[in-house]
């Protein structure tokens, strides 16, 4: 069985202060594998490993977090991973509404390695075939010294970057933050 490399991604800091964090994403349909490392100059709150469980506000410490979209739809799902193993996957029928937990897709074998390497791997069932993978990568980071209480925000792209006159906002389900993918660009 041939086997494809995996894509590999850099996530741009919404500030521009930070290096950018690495990602890569192997696509088996459905299944899903992505690894996100963060460069060694982070030092985030980092939550200690506990039994894996869904769990609602991740995104108010570290989290990492993936969209996946049919390019031909509005609708989309968001998967939040923690380096605590806790996760969830929430169903959106367009921009932020709709919202309601996503049964179909599940995160499996989260996998957080704890500082100084900083990386998180997870496996994702996408319970949904799609022709046209719109894909969102994105994490927020709980600084520990540098910024105590602090969040930087990672996106593949800013739709609204934190230098416009109004002081754009992170918004990681905006589709302008997001990239498209071919069925022929993943599938073996």
């Amino acid at each position: 069985m041939r086997t494809k490399p995996p894509l590999q991604f850099e996530l741009l800091d919404h500030a521009g202060a930070l290096p950018p964090l690495q990602a890569s994403l192997e696509i088996a349909w459905p299944q899903l594998r992505c690894t996100f490392t963060l460069p060694s100059v982070i030092a985030p709150v980092w939550p200690g490993r506990a039994q894996p469980s869904r769990e609602d506000g991740l995104w108010q410490s570290t989290c990492f977090e993936i969209f996946l979209g049919d390019g031909g739809s509005a609708a989309y799902t968001e998967v939040n991973l923690s380096p605590s193993g806790a996760w969830n996957t929430y169903r959106f029928t367009g921009l932020r509404q709709g919202m309601q937990q996503d049964e179909a897709t599940q995160a499996l074998d989260i996998t957080a390695t704890a500082p100084p390497h900083r990386a998180l791997t997870a496996s994702i069932h996408c319970g949904r075939q799609m022709q046209q993978l719109r894909l969102g990568l994105s994490a927020v980071i709980e600084h520990q010294s540098e910024h105590p209480g602090g969040l930087s925000y990672f996106s593949l792209a800013h739709p609204f970057p934190a230098s416009l006159p109004s002081g754009g906002k992170p918004d990681f389900h905006h589709p302008n933050g997001h990239i498209c993918l071919t069925k022929t660009a993943y599938s073996l």
